[in-house]
Parts: structure tokens; C-alpha cells; sequence
């Protein structure tokens, strides 16, 4: 079973608003914001130096991705991926 508290959790935002076929603009959940903070403030600190165990750390899972979380969801509620180009 879903645990929709736990998965609200990890979007801050939805405290204040409400998200219905946002887009481009969707809000990122707060271990996406982690990961990609921790990211630039590497290049920030060291520029590419650390990339391949940047590569490393996502290849096996060890940086936190919302999708893990999302992805069983979307899956039982029938949701795809989009693709956007241009």
C-alpha cells in the first residue's frame, strides 16, 4: 500500500498548493533538491573533477531519486513519462 504521507513529504509545496497537469513547470521533491544542490555545489567547490563518481554514485543507486519512491506509482496508476522536445 502507498503511503500518499510519505509521498506528500517529499514535496514541500503541496502544503501550500495544489498541482493539476503542471507541465514543464512540475515542483521537485526535496531529496531531488538534495541531490542537486550536493551537485553544483561540487562543480561550484571543483568543477568535472568528481563527474565520474558523480556517474558512479547514480549508476548504483546511491544518490536519492524521487523516481524510485514514484515510479511504482505511476506504474499501478496507469501514468506515463513524458518527453518533451524543443
Amino acid at each position: 500500500m502507498v503511503d500518499w504521507n510519505k509521498v506528500r513529504e517529499e514535496f514541500p509545496v503541496c502544503k501550500k498548493y495544489v498541482y493539476l497537469n503542471p507541465a514543464g513547470g512540475s515542483p521537485v521533491s526535496q531529496s531531488a533538491a538534495n541531490e542537486g544542490k550536493r551537485f553544483y555545489d561540487e562543480m561550484l567547490e571543483f568543477g568535472d573533477i568528481y563527474w565520474d563518481k558523480w556517474l558512479e554514485r547514480t549508476e548504483k543507486g546511491q544518490v536519492s531519486n524521487s523516481l524510485v519512491l514514484l515510479a511504482p506509482i505511476a506504474k499501478r496508476s496507469g501514468l506515463q513519462p513524458t518527453l518533451r522536445t524543443g
